[in-house]
């Protein structure tokens, strides 16, 4: 009976041992989903002339497709000074290609942003969620997002900042 019990223990810590091997390996061959793809999205910025004050658009062939970038002065009937920036509001459009177009006003006074908001944003594929419209400071405000396509969660979005006398847009 000694015998019989000790074959019986070493059987049950053998499976047992076997059982934990079995399951390490499925754990460590599980397939993971990256959480962000990299997009030279992160790379564009561009420009735009707050004292010139004119619609501008921008198209910018990536190795994803064309990222399509308009910035329009949307018109409050203010008149500035020459060579100042123009304190007024701006419709901002960022469209990533094969993933979303999204867009959001800004409003600037005196060279700093004061609001940001109408924020919009499509999926061309997949879907968005997590969407947050905010200034970081006078002279930054983002549009962020998550946008989601099978198993891919990326957080996006548009960033404008203020530098100088342009408004630079780009995507992060």
């Amino acid at each position: 009976m000694y015998a019989n019990y000790t074959e019986r223990s070493l059987l049950m810590n053998k499976i047992f041992f076997a059982t934990i091997l079995i399951v390490s390996t499925l754990i460590g061959c599980s397939p993971s989903f990256a959480n962000e793809i990299n997009s030279s999205k992160n790379e564009i910025e561009i420009s735009y002339d707050l004292i010139q004050n004119e619609d501008q658009h921008f198209n910018i062939s990536t190795k994803e497709g064309t990222i399509e970038i308009t910035i329009e002065e949307i018109s409050d009937n203010t008149i500035s000074a020459l060579r100042t920036i123009k304190s007024g509001t701006y419709l901002i459009k960022y469209s990533s290609p094969g993933a979303w177009k999204a867009s959001f006003k800004a409003k600037i006074t005196s060279g700093k942003m004061t609001s940001v908001f109408s924020g919009n944003v499509s999926p061309t594929t997949g879907t968005i969620s997590q969407k947050n419209l905010r200034i970081i400071n006078s002279k930054e405000s983002r549009y962020s997002f998550v946008w989601t396509k099978g198993y891919i969660n990326n957080s996006d979005g548009i960033k404008a900042t203020i530098s100088g006398n342009s408004l630079k847009v780009s995507g992060f």
